[in-house]
């Protein structure tokens, strides 16, 4: 073996995780955490003469000792993470380590002699959390740090389960919740929900005690704020906590200083001993001291006591400022671990806590939910990376969490995948053409870690919409079912592609380059023995001024007539009668005058994004033409095929939604026709926008463009495909979503 594990602590205890990795030329410690028991803990003089520290979160558990590692020891940490560190530090009085840190990014690897290194960004408590898989001499290390499925990041997540590294050999994953997997608040939003509860059913002021560096809490409270009607007032440290967060990388919108719903206590009492660190560490703070004591940011004592029913205060000072400013009755929202309210746990401040949580002035409420993962998502991580070995950590009973590990959530025993290459291609093989699915045009292999499909032959076009739905259902079959899953997946059209194909590949290639950016599959696409360079994002979103769009429109034709199921349903949503017909009699709550007004409140039948849509002008178009063309309208100079939308709207929200009707088509192709109509908006925005504007009445109130597939019989195979259209990217300004017609639930 090219890897073995030491666990030095965390395997029977929560938290002080200190894990050291051994290979053949190189020792690193995952971590060096300082127990939560307060235990004072010396490294060993090997712990101290490792080649590297890895460090997963800035939480004193999983870094707390890293003052004892030499300064010559490098210590890779997120960028973020060691300025949160460092402002910890600044804070609480005391020397920041002089170490020499590397900084590390979301899937960016480095090297640690023998070691390969891939950190992967995870949902946590603390900000700029990873999880890492390490790697030598073929052997494959997956660790998990702390991570939840729960909070308000679940993308990072979402992307481990869907895209599991493959072939782990071992998993040293944490198990904090295996004796507190029920959680009165289930994630973030329930938090959220519980805080505006709170505030609403005050009075007077309240409190928050929570993390200042528990980005996800700040998130909750001052969205409950802005529900309540309230001011967040935060003091000086949650403040910088805020501005150091902001220009972290993929960070867009974090609350700050700056906004009218934040204010920060930086004068008087409570804020003093904050404002000598500013003050003692000027060069650091630069121009935030002027900042945070410009007259938009801060709130004084003063005005807190005048109108305190207009504040959420977070800060650590609680008691002193109820006292001093006669604050009772007031409520207090303990958002954080009620381990600290014990003293096995939190023997220095247990006895303040509780003295709040006894006064009968204060309303007390512990609105709370865990920074790690409930033992069911634990076992869904398993799942998906399929260890040979399971290694536990941050868990007081090693044993029995290993035990439960090795049972999925149905109580039964965990499967590994256990196919060879071989046998699951011959699976698929022979299953082409029947019940089972596979379309019989296309082919399928898997060799060492690669899916190959291939379409061949002269009926290209009228399968090539087939290939990517089928071809990442047999990726997402092979991930579940080899081995050695697969890391990339190649599609491959071969034969003569004939003029009118041309479109239809084009739009495939189109396709494929979405997936391979939004999804970070790895994806290649060969057309007759040649390989294609893949569009960027930047390449899809902005094409070429010489392609325009179609802007005529077909007449409607809504007769009764046999095979015409979803032309009839269109025209139910669209309603009876052309749009300029006179109105004789009839309902007159649909008329103005003399003419018929549409409106698309039957859209409702199609769920909650169009429930309680206010009564507007005509807002539908059915028959939206989509095609592409190079220069002039013409056969000759098509670029993408012409297919017609059903139906083009508004939800809601006022975003643009695009309704696919199939109603009775189990075709798994219907995901690639939906995102090809996404796709096409996407790209073509600017040229769109007008047409929108004549044909719809009005423009999008936002950018965000959804794509709604409705039907009663979807495909069997269809979530696990559409799960890899769903981009991740929050930079992709579309979604598409699922309508079920025809769902009975029995009652």
């Amino acid at each position: 073996m090219s890897l073995d594990v030491v666990v030095h602590r965390g395997k029977n205890e929560i938290g002080g995780n200190c894990i050291e990795i051994i290979s053949p030329q190189t020792r690193i410690l995952l971590d060096i955490g300082q127990p939560l028991s307060g235990e004072q803990v010396t490294l060993s003089p090997s712990q101290k003469t490792v080649d590297a520290v890895v460090i997963s979160h800035p939480h004193q558990d999983h870094y707390g000792l890293i003052s004892q590692i030499p300064v010559d020891v490098p210590v890779y940490i997120g960028i973020t993470a060691e300025k949160l560190i460092k402002a910890l530090d600044i804070f609480l009085g005391r020397p920041f380590p002089q170490c020499d840190f590397q900084p590390i990014e979301d899937n960016k690897i480095f090297s640690i002699g023998d070691l390969i290194i891939t950190p992967y960004l995870v949902d946590h408590s603390a900000f700029d959390a990873y999880a890492f898989l390490v790697e030598c001499g073929g052997e494959r290390l997956f660790y998990t740090g702390d991570l939840r499925l729960h909070g308000r990041k679940p993308s990072f997540m979402k992307r481990l389960l869907r895209y599991p590294p493959a072939s782990v050999d071992k998993l040293v994953i944490e198990g904090t919740m295996l004796d507190r997997d029920h959680q009165h608040f289930s994630d973030e939003n329930a938090v959220e929900d519980g805080m505006v509860e709170i505030l609403k059913s005050t009075s007077g002021a309240s409190f928050l005690i929570a993390s200042s560096q528990n980005l996800d809490r700040l998130v909750s409270a001052f969205r409950a704020c802005l529900k309540t009607d309230r001011i967040l007032v935060i003091d000086i440290y949650t403040a910088w906590i805020l501005r150091e967060i902001s220009t972290a990388p993929r960070v867009k919108s974090i609350p700050d200083i700056k906004w009218d719903g934040i204010r920060v206590l930086a004068r008087g009492r409570t804020a003093g001993r904050h404002y000598e660190k500013l003050k003692n560490n000027r060069p650091y703070f630069g121009d935030f001291i002027q900042e945070i004591y410009s007259n938009n940011v801060v709130i004084t004592e003063a005005e807190v006591a005048a109108h305190p029913e207009r504040c959420l205060i977070k800060t650590s000072s609680a008691p002193d400022l109820i006292n001093r400013l006669a604050l009772r009755p007031c409520s207090l929202i303990y958002s954080m671990w009620e381990g600290y309210l014990k003293k096995a746990h939190n023997p220095t401040g247990f006895k303040r806590l509780q003295s709040l949580k006894e006064d009968p002035d204060i309303r007390f409420a512990t609105i709370h939910t865990s920074g790690h993962a409930v033992l069911s998502d634990l076992k869904k991580i398993v799942a998906a990376l399929a260890p040979k070995e399971v290694i536990p950590i941050h868990t007081e009973d090693g044993d029995r969490l290993l035990k439960e590990l090795q049972m999925n959530n149905k109580g039964e025993e965990q499967m590994k995948r256990n196919k060879s290459d071989e046998a699951i291609n011959i699976e698929v093989d022979q299953g082409r053409g029947k019940s089972s699915g596979w379309p019989k045009c296309l082919e399928y292999k898997l060799v060492d870690g690669t899916a190959t499909i291939t379409l061949s032959g002269k009926n290209i076009q009228g399968n090539v919409r087939k290939m990517d739905p089928w071809g990442l259902a047999f990726f997402d079959h092979c991930l579940k079912e080899a081995a050695k899953p697969p890391t990339r997946l190649i599609f491959k059209i071969s034969g003569v592609i004939s003029r009118p194909s041309i479109p239809k590949v084009e739009a495939l290639k189109r396709r494929l380059s979405y997936l391979n950016w939004s999804e970070q599959l790895n994806i290649i696409f060969v057309v007759d023995g040649t390989n294609q360079t893949l569009y960027s994002r930047d390449e899809l979103q902005n094409r070429p001024v010489s392609e325009v769009v179609r802007t005529d429109y077909s007449a409607r034709d809504d007769d009764d007539k046999p095979g015409r199921l979803e032309k009839d349903f269109q025209a139910y949503l669209f309603g009876k009668g052309k749009y300029d017909k006179l109105v004789s009699g009839g309902d007159q709550s649909e008329s103005t005058g003399d003419k018929i007004v549409r409106t698309n409140e039957r859209l409702a039948i199609l769920g909650d994004d169009f429930r309680g849509l206010e009564k507007h002008e005509f807002v539908l178009e059915r028959e939206f033409p989509t095609g592409v063309f190079d220069g002039e309208i013409s056969q000759a100079s098509r670029v993408m095929p012409t297919e017609f939308i059903d139906v083009v709207s508004f939800n809601k929200w006022g975003e643009l939604a695009l309704i696919e009707l199939k109603v009775n088509d189990s075709h798994l192709e219907v995901i690639a026709q939906s995102l090809d109509y996404a796709l096409f908006f996407f790209s073509y925005r600017e040229q769109l926008r007008p047409l929108l504007e004549k044909k719809l009445k009005r423009q999008p109130k936002k950018e965000k463009i959804v794509l709604y597939v409705a039907n009663n019989c979807f495909h069997p195979r269809f979530d696990d495909v559409a799960k890899y259209y769903s981009s991740l990217d929050k930079n992709v300004m579309f979604a598409i979503k699922k309508v079920v017609l025809g769902h009975t639930t029995e009652i």
